[in-house]
């Protein structure tokens, strides 16, 4: 109960500038994050790090000292049936690698690949250092984008009261995958088409399940196959 009376301090308004940065921070990083690997590895990797880790990180305890804690959004403790979290975490795998990698291929022979330009590629590092950075680029997008790009700002819409009777489920799942595609502009309008399906399909797995644990996971997996 004085959990649930906390978490009442926080408005939908409060949640969304809370989230803001983080979504703010990926619509510009394809401007700063070539420039800063001009300068040198260790600034892209640290300002990459400070966006992808502490920035989030820094955020979900505010708001979990404000009341918020991961369960309001999708986080919630996971109970003892294990076999049906394993379970629904392969099927939203594969449902979503299935959307992501189906669309892709489609949408590069409509639009084409994206503008040449600064490439993930380019900063790379191999050995012991790759392989670390391989796991942190997968995890930190599993997780963080399932937060910032559907749990909290679906948390937001639930307190959004004068908004309840038309900020629907399928309405917010097509206003959050307008919103994660367009933070992936940098990779043209192919990556964008291809990310869109993505989001929509984890929006409706959301709803379904009422849980984001399975979703951030499979993200995760299919990252690891990705970035690989």
């Amino acid at each position: 109960m004085q959990q649930q009376n906390r978490s009442a301090e926080l408005s939908a308004l409060q949640i969304a500038v809370l989230t803001a940065p983080v979504v703010l921070a990926a619509f510009i990083n394809g401007w700063y994050l070539p420039a800063l690997a001009e300068l040198g590895l260790h600034w892209f990797w640290a300002v990459d790090m400070l966006q992808w880790i502490f920035l989030p990180l820094g955020l979900v305890v505010l708001l979990a000292r404000r009341g918020v804690a991961p369960a309001l959004y999708g986080f919630a403790r996971p109970q003892d049936d294990w076999p049906w979290l394993i379970l629904s975490t392969a099927l939203v795998a594969l449902t979503l690698a299935a959307v992501y990698f189906g669309v892709k291929p489609w949408a590069l022979k409509v639009f084409g690949p994206a503008p040449a330009g600064f490439q993930f590629e380019n900063v790379e590092l191999t050995g012991l250092a790759g392989r670390v950075l391989w796991l942190y680029a997968s995890f930190t997008a599993g997780f963080v984008e399932s937060i910032f790009y559907i749990g909290l700002p679906w948390l937001a819409c639930q307190r959004w009261t004068s908004a309840s009777r038309w900020l629907t489920p399928p309405v917010f799942s097509l206003l959050s995958s307008v919103v994660f595609a367009s933070v992936h502009w940098e990779q043209g309008w192919s990556g964008m088409v291809a990310a869109f399906a993505f989001g929509l399909a984890a929006c409706l797995w959301l709803f379904r399940l009422r849980s984001l644990w399975p979703i951030a996971v499979a993200h995760t997996l299919i990252d690891l196959y990705s970035f690989y």
